[in-house]
C-alpha cells in the first residue's frame, strides 16, 4: 500500500477497496453483537475458533485492555500476530493520514491572546487551532458549519485579520441563544463573523453557500456534514475542509453510501449499530470519569442480566441515555429508573437479587472488553472506510480530494481532516 497518492482518485479507490474487503473478511470480529448473555456467548463461541487469539485474550488484565485500547499503535501491535489485515493496517494508515509535521508534532504557529480564548475548554482550543493551521492560504470568505457559538470562526477571523488578509466568517447554527452569544463574542473582539440561524438540513440550506469560497465544518455529526458536502458539490463550493464525527448519526437505518462507485461495489452494508464503532475510541476523561463508565456498563449490563432472568429471553432490551446524576446515587435508584422505561419484574425490590445481579456483571465485565479489544482493532480501518467514501464521493463531483490528520489521536480520535478543492 506504499504507492498511495492522496489526490489521486484511483489511489483513494484502491486503499477503499483494500479496506472493503478486509473488514468483510474479518466482519465476524467487529460486527455488533448483543450487550447480552447470549451475545456474550456467541462471541466467545467465535473466538473459539482462534485459539491464539483467544488465549492472548485472556491473560489480559482490565489494566492492560485499558491502556491498549486507549493506543492506536499498542492495539494493532497487539493483533498484529494473529490478524493479517490489522498486521498490514498500519501501513496503510500511515500512508493516508501523514501528519503535517508543523500542524502536529509542534504547537501550531498562531498567537491567540487570551482573552480571544476564553471561555473554549482545553482540549477544544487547541482542536480549533491546529484545525486552523492545516488549513490552506486564507480564503475571501468561509462558512462555518454547525458553529455553536462560533469559536472557530471567530479564531479564524482574528487569525486572518492578524495575517492582514481581508476575509470573511460565516458562522450557520440552528439554535438561537448560541447564534447570539456568539453575536456578542465577535462583536466584543472586533472579528469580522456574523451569524445564520438556520437548520442545515432545511430546503433552503443551500443558500448558506451562494458566494462562499470555503466551508468548514470541525466536528459536524454524521448526516450533518454529509450535508455540507453534497450542498457544497451542488453549488461549486471552490474548497471545503472537514473534520468528521459521530457517523451513526443520521436518519437511515443502514448506512447509504455516497460514492456511487462504493454503492457499486462495497461488499458490507453496515447499520447504525456497526457505525458506533468508528467513534467509540475514548481519550478524554480522567481517572473519574473512567471509573463512572466502568460503573454505568456494570449496572447496564446487571439489569440485562436480571432482564433475561426474569423473563425467561435471551432478547436484548437496550436502554436510552442515562441521566449522569443517576451515576452519584446508588443501583437501586438505576434499577427505578430502568423499570420506568423497559417495564420488568421490580428488581428494585429485592436487595438479593440486586447484589445477585451486580456479580454477575462483575465476572462479565471483562470478557465484555477483552471482546471489544478485538472489535476496537477494527475500529480506525472502519473510520478510514467511511472518510474515503466521502473523499471518493467528492471526486465524482469535480473535486481534488484528500485525507490527513490535522492533530494527534491523543488531542481527540476524531483527528482525520478530509480536504478538498474543485478542480479548474
Amino acid at each position: 500500500m506504499s504507492n498511495i497518492v492522496l489526490s489521486s482518485q484511483q489511489d483513494l479507490h484502491h486503499a477503499w477497496r483494500w479496506l472493503d474487503q478486509s473488514l468483510a473478511t474479518g466482519r465476524k470480529d467487529w460486527q455488533s453483537y448483543s450487550f447480552s448473555r447470549a451475545g456474550i456467548a456467541a462471541q466467545q463461541h467465535h473466538l473459539a475458533s482462534q485459539p491464539a487469539l483467544q488465549a492472548a485474550l485472556t491473560r489480559l488484565t482490565e489494566e492492560e485492555v485499558e491502556d491498549i485500547d486507549a493506543n492506536p499503535a499498542k492495539l494493532a501491535q497487539f493483533f498484529a500476530p494473529y490478524l493479517p489485515c490489522i498486521e498490514q493496517a498500519p501501513t496503510l494508515l500511515a500512508v493516508l493520514l501523514v501528519p503535517d509535521e508543523a500542524a502536529v508534532d509542534s504547537p501550531p504557529v498562531m498567537p491567540l491572546p487570551f482573552w480571544l480564548t476564553n471561555g473554549i475548554q482545553g482540549r477544544k482550543l487547541e482542536q480549533i487551532r491546529h484545525f486552523i493551521a492545516a488549513l490552506p492560504t486564507p480564503a475571501r470568505s468561509s462558512l462555518e458549519w454547525c458553529a455553536g457559538k462560533g469559536h472557530l470562526g471567530r479564531l479564524l477571523a482574528f487569525h486572518n485579520a492578524q495575517q492582514n488578509v481581508v476575509t470573511s466568517v460565516v458562522s450557520a447554527e440552528l439554535q438561537a441563544e448560541l447564534c447570539t452569544a456568539g453575536m456578542a463574542l465577535a462583536k466584543r473582539h472586533d472579528v469580522n463573523q456574523r451569524f445564520v440561524q438556520q437548520d442545515v438540513l432545511a430546503d433552503d440550506a443551500h443558500r448558506l453557500l451562494q458566494g462562499v469560497q470555503q466551508g468548514l465544518a470541525l466536528h459536524a455529526c454524521g448526516g450533518l456534514h454529509q450535508r455540507l458536502i453534497t450542498l457544497a458539490a451542488q453549488q461549486g463550493t471552490a474548497e471545503l475542509h472537514i473534520a468528521p464525527c459521530c457517523y451513526h448519526l443520521h436518519n437511515a437505518a443502514c448506512y447509504q453510501p455516497m460514492s456511487a462507485m462504493v454503492r457499486a461495489e462495497s461488499l458490507m452494508q453496515l447499520t447504525r449499530a456497526d457505525l458506533k464503532l468508528a467513534v467509540q475510541g475514548q481519550v478524554t476523561g480522567g481517572q473519574r470519569v473512567g471509573r463512572l463508565r466502568r460503573q454505568e456498563v456494570t449496572w447496564r449490563l446487571a439489569w440485562q442480566l436480571w432482564h433475561e432472568q426474569s423473563n425467561q429471553t435471551t432478547e436484548y432490551q437496550p436502554l436510552p441515555a442515562l441521566p449522569k446524576q443517576l451515576l452519584s446515587a446508588d443501583f437501586s435508584a438505576f434499577c427505578v429508573w430502568a423499570e420506568q422505561l423497559k417495564p420488568t419484574p421490580r428488581l428494585s425490590d429485592s436487595p438479593t437479587a440486586q447484589v445477585e445481579m451486580l456479580e454477575q456483571a462483575e465476572q462479565l465485565y471483562l470478557e465484555i472488553k477483552r471482546a471489544d479489544l478485538l472489535r476496537h482493532a477494527y475500529r480506525r480501518m472502519l473510520e478510514l472506510w467511511l472518510v474515503l467514501d466521502r473523499a471518493l464521493y467528492l471526486t465524482e463531483q469535480g473535486y481534488e480530494a484528500h485525507i490527513s490528520s490535522f492533530c494527534h489521536y491523543q488531542l481527540t480520535p476524531r483527528n482525520i481532516l478530509i480536504s478538498a478543492h474543485l478542480k479548474t
